[in-house]
């Protein structure tokens, strides 16, 4: 039983995940003050959100258990079908985890720290984490902006990872996902930052096509998805004065995050 409890003990749990979230909303606090922006603090959590953190990391302590006596298992059984079901539970455990910080974050809703930060160079970061993701469809970054929004930076990056993932798992293996950042004025003449990702994707199933950002609604099957992608990326536009947009035409499926030019 030692051996288990060491495994425990090197476990990541949400609290562990509350701590480093934490920590970046500090460190983007301090970035927006002496960007001489505004550090924006929403109150206190509601009860809502203070229930979805106590019950993810309720269950992330369940997940945790089955993760480790899987990997134990999994060190002793043979090659075989046993084994198989074993690495299947210990995926979908890993999965779970995963799963609950996401739900941590979108409870956290509340934390964001905005700051003017640039939008082009943001997005490259992250499409510069798929360039040498080879097992399927390979990312190109289009645009040239230096438009600027006032947004948490930490967010944003999570945000268009999510979208960078979605795109690439639903696009043809063959095919390229575009991710372009270009700057929009609406009829009102307010000024727009664009992220917009594409896929030549089947598009959203007219069963979940109409409550896409609902959180759980997936199209992914088994433990691959548990929608909250999506979910995350409408909280993050809406919280930031922003919105997402869906379309899917011509064989191309198309979710945009618009976000407000910083002083525009």
């Amino acid at each position: 039983m030692a051996t288990v409890a060491a495994f425990l003990s090197a476990m990541p749990i949400s609290e562990n995940v509350e701590r480093n979230e934490g920590r970046q909303a500090q460190t983007a606090e301090r970035a927006a003050l002496s960007a001489g922006g505004p550090a924006e603090h929403r109150g206190p959590p509601p009860a809502t959100s203070v229930f979805a953190r106590k019950m993810a990391h309720d269950l992330n302590n369940f997940a945790t258990v089955v993760r480790t006596y899987s990997e134990l298992l999994l060190a002793e059984l043979p090659a075989g079908s046993t084994r198989d079901d074993v690495n299947e539970i210990h995926r979908a455990a890993d999965a779970m985890v995963v799963y609950l910080q996401r739900v941590t974050r979108f409870a956290r809703a509340n934390t964001q720290r905005p700051a003017p930060t640039a939008v082009l160079p943001l997005v490259s970061e992250v499409v510069n984490e798929f360039a040498e993701a080879r097992e399927r469809a390979p990312v190109q970054l289009l645009g040239i902006t230096e438009a600027t929004a006032n947004v948490d930076p930490f967010w944003m990056r999570d945000v268009v990872r999510e979208l960078v993932k979605n795109g690439r798992t639903a696009a043809p293996a063959s095919s390229v996902v575009t991710v372009e950042v270009r700057e929009e004025t609406d009829p009102a003449a307010a000024r727009w930052v664009v992220v917009d990702v594409r896929d030549q994707g089947p598009g959203f199933a007219p069963d979940v096509d109409g409550s896409a950002e609902d959180p759980f609604v997936t199209s992914q099957a088994g433990v691959r998805g548990a929608g909250f992608g999506l979910t995350l990326a409408a909280v993050f536009a809406e919280s930031s004065g922003g919105r997402l947009v869906r379309s899917h035409d011509d064989g191309v499926t198309s979710v945009a995050l618009w976000l407000r030019v910083h002083g525009g």
